[in-house]
């Protein structure tokens, strides 16, 4: 789905205050994917954003080339090996003739950022890592209606998954059932690890589902969440199975 631009020209609005030239986000292996999401759209692990007043570019390989017209309105501009992704987007900043950039320098690595001010010894960086923060911070309604989606999947599949609640099973096939029901349900992904922690695991802070059987009586430490549409649930519930 295409975003709207509601979200990017509220980055925009703050970052070009700055007196930059241009905004640089680097996603190599889901790095700085949920930026990449927000501001453009694109869902794939490989890409980097380069945004001016007036032009939206993203920079990917063929694996994703039509997967960003599907998801983003951006420019599209091929990424095309042997040659190194890093002088793609040097060359495409020379050529715009960019001189100050601001960037996520705690979403990019030390070897990148090092590489970057040494082939572009001629540019400014200016780190917006915490304004992207802030803007991200405040939501609007359809962020908020999305996240309530993402709660009632997580909700709805965590009632299914207590109808095959019984002594004997084990923590892994209940983990098993209630992800397979938030997918059915409309997640994207789970939110992070599931934890179902029974009986003396449940001290655990972070008892990821094990192999341990559930027996009558125990409590069961249940910590979950759906992932939709980029945006996480996380709930946690308590039940025994029986008198405790």
């Amino acid at each position: 789905m295409k975003p709207t631009n509601s979200k990017l020209e509220k980055v925009k609005a703050r970052v070009f205050e700055k007196d930059v030239d241009a905004i640089l986000v680097i996603n190599i292996e889901n790095s700085n994917s949920v930026t990449t999401r927000y501001l453009s759209g694109f869902t794939g692990s490989f890409s980097a954003l380069l945004i001016t007043p007036r032009r939206h570019i993203i920079i990917t390989d063929s694996r994703y080339w039509v997967q960003v017209k599907e998801e983003s309105t951006f420019e599209l501009v091929k990424y095309v090996p042997p040659r190194s992704f890093l002088d793609t987007i040097v060359e495409l900043i020379r050529n715009l003739d960019l001189r100050k950039l601001a960037l996520e320098k705690e979403r990019i690595s030390s070897s990148i950022y090092d590489t970057l001010k040494e082939k572009l010894p001629d540019c400014e960086f200016e780190d917006i890592s915490s304004l992207v923060v802030d803007v991200r911070s405040v939501k609007d309604e359809d962020e908020i209606e999305t996240m309530k989606i993402a709660v009632e999947i997580a909700q709805e599949a965590f009632k299914k998954m207590l109808e095959i609640v019984k002594p004997g099973i084990k923590e892994r096939e209940l983990a098993a059932y209630l992800e397979y029901q938030m997918k059915l349900l409309g997640a994207d992904d789970i939110a992070f690890d599931t934890i179902i922690a029974s009986g003396y695991r449940g001290a655990l802070p972070h008892g990821r589902a094990s192999d341990k059987t559930i027996e009558k009586g125990e409590p069961v430490v249940v910590d979950w969440g759906a992932r939709y549409k980029g945006y996480n649930s996380d709930l946690t519930r308590v039940f025994c199975i029986g008198e405790p």
